[in-house]
């Protein structure tokens, strides 16, 4: 296409990138966004949806950890606010990158921006797809006993008409589900044949300052599995810092070699033809 004289604008590298970040190649497509970013020309500058789809690539990519690789995509988009800003679709993202990887801070900063629009929940669902992201904000809440935050979500999924997932409603092997996790089911009071004040036994248990343990069941049932893909979303696993480290050496070298190829003997300065 450019050797026919037509330059690919922001628009053809958006599709580019669309097919690299659905196909899981986060490193090609972090690539093909450098070139954008540092093409000079300025009809193939990367605009929002750009950075949604190189987020989206790190997001669900199925190797190691991508936080840090997001955090500094983040970095560049806020650096570039004049230009651009983030859309619902980038929020949601946010919220299901953090959440997967278990930064739950960050994920509730942006579940804040999502829920300023309208319908941000139900894209942070996204029909039950990926792991089925709001399930997963909603359990890592849940896990973490932050109920402030949990009844902010719940009232803006109401405010979206987004009824509350079946995965989000169970958090573990045992039984224990989005309610029962903080006051025991009910079928105890026919068991002792009167009423019980939960609420006063939940704080005379330490409820109130997180000291209380969680209800966990008879035991001798057979677990419920509800939940095909993993009762708690678990991140792809580091196989050590070792090689991450080595796999970072890798890129670097091919980058170097790149430069070399491109740029010849320039690209070291003053070196000689031998040393190049």
């Amino acid at each position: 296409m450019e050797a026919a004289g037509r330059m690919a604008t922001t628009f053809h590298f958006n599709c580019l990138l669309s097919v690299q970040a659905t196909c899981g190649i986060p490193e090609i497509a972090f690539s093909t966004f450098e070139n954008m970013e540092y093409g000079g020309e300025e009809y193939m500058k990367p605009d929002t949806e750009t950075y949604n789809w190189v987020i989206q690539a790190y997001t669900r990519a199925e190797s190691y950890d991508r936080v840090q690789d997001v955090a500094e995509l983040l970095g560049m988009m806020v650096e570039d606010h004049k230009r651009l800003q983030p859309n619902m679709k980038t929020h949601a993202l946010l919220v299901e990158c953090f959440t997967k990887y278990c930064v739950v801070r960050e994920a509730i900063r942006h579940f804040r921006a999502l829920k300023t629009f309208e319908g941000g929940t139900k894209a942070l669902h996204n029909e039950g797809n990926f792991g089925d992201p709001l399930s997963l904000y909603l359990r890592a809440l849940c896990r973490e006993g932050r109920i402030i935050e949990l009844l902010e979500a719940l009232e803006a999924m109401a405010e979206d008409n987004q009824k509350i997932p079946p995965r989000a409603m169970i958090l573990s092997r045992k039984y224990r589900t989005l309610v029962s996790s903080w006051i025991e089911p009910l079928q105890e009071e026919a068991e002792l044949g009167h009423e019980i004040d939960y609420m006063a036994r939940y704080i005379a248990e330490g409820g109130l300052t997180g000291e209380r343990k969680r209800w966990v069941p008879r035991r001798g049932k057979t677990p419920l599995d509800p939940d095909v893909e993993g009762f708690i979303y678990s991140n792809p696993m580091e196989t050590s810092f070792k090689q991450r480290c080595l796999d970072d050496w890798k890129i670097h070298h091919r980058k170097l070699l790149r430069t070399l190829r491109n740029e010849g003997v320039a690209a070291l300065g003053d070196a000689s033809e031998s040393l190049y």
